[in-house]
């Protein structure tokens, strides 16, 4: 992947806001919190303008069964990607926000 950083943009908190609206109606009651992380979430610094965001469940054990609804929305289902407990979702490919 290319590495471009840009100025700040406001939309990044929209961005980061809009998608936790779509994992909401994705995951329910598993949620318990959302984090906007990396340096998108820090406001007026230069950033690679992809949105980091974690989303904290109650069972990581149930999140597997939503990983066909998360591929019809243009996630790439990474799996844990190394660490165990945790599940790695990207969204746009070589072009990701």
């Amino acid at each position: 992947m290319k590495v471009r950083l840009t100025n700040y943009d406001e939309n990044w908190i929209k961005s980061y806001v809009d998608e936790c609206k779509v994992m909401r109606e994705i995951f329910g009651d598993e949620i318990i919190q959302f984090e906007h992380f990396g340096s998108t979430s820090v406001p007026g610094m230069k950033a690679k303008p992809v949105i980091d965001m974690m989303v904290l469940v109650k069972d990581i054990d149930q999140i597997n069964q939503f990983n066909s609804k998360l591929e019809m929305l243009g996630y790439d289902v990474a799996g844990e990607w190394g660490i165990t407990g945790r599940r790695l979702l990207r969204k746009g490919g070589d072009n990701r926000t």
